[in-house]
C-alpha cells in the first residue's frame, strides 16, 4: 500500500536534508540560532500593553496601529535588539558639550 507518510525510505534510513543552494550549512545554523534568541520580558510587555490601553480611543483604529507599532519599537529598544540603531543615532547626534 501507499499512504503512511513520513520521510523514511526503504531500508529504514532517513534521507539527509539538503541545504538551500549557495548557502553554507553553518550559515543556516546561525540563522536558526539568531531567530530563537529573542528574549521575552513579560513585565515590560504588560507595562506597554497597559500604556497602549490607556492611550487608545476606540474612535480611531489607526491610532491603535501606531501605538502598537510604537510599543514594539520601545520593547525592542529596551531589550537591546536595536543596539545598531542606538549606535547610529549616537554617532550622528550632536554632542552635548558642543551645544553649550
Amino acid at each position: 500500500g501507499g499512504g503512511g507518510g513520513g520521510a523514511r525510505m526503504r531500508g529504514g534510513h532517513v534521507p539527509a536534508v539538503r541545504p538551500a543552494a549557495g548557502i553554507a550549512p553553518e550559515m543556516l545554523a546561525r540563522r536558526r540560532e539568531v531567530v530563537f534568541q529573542l528574549e521575552i520580558n513579560w513585565s515590560l510587555i504588560a507595562k506597554l500593553a497597559f500604556l497602549v490601553f490607556l492611550l487608545y480611543d476606540e474612535e480611531h483604529p489607526n491610532r491603535l496601529y501606531g501605538l502598537v507599532l510604537g510599543a514594539i519599537v520601545v520593547y525592542l529598544w529596551q531589550i537591546g535588539k536595536l543596539d545598531g540603531l542606538k549606535r547610529m543615532i549616537q554617532t550622528f547626534a550632536p554632542r552635548t558639550a558642543n551645544l553649550v
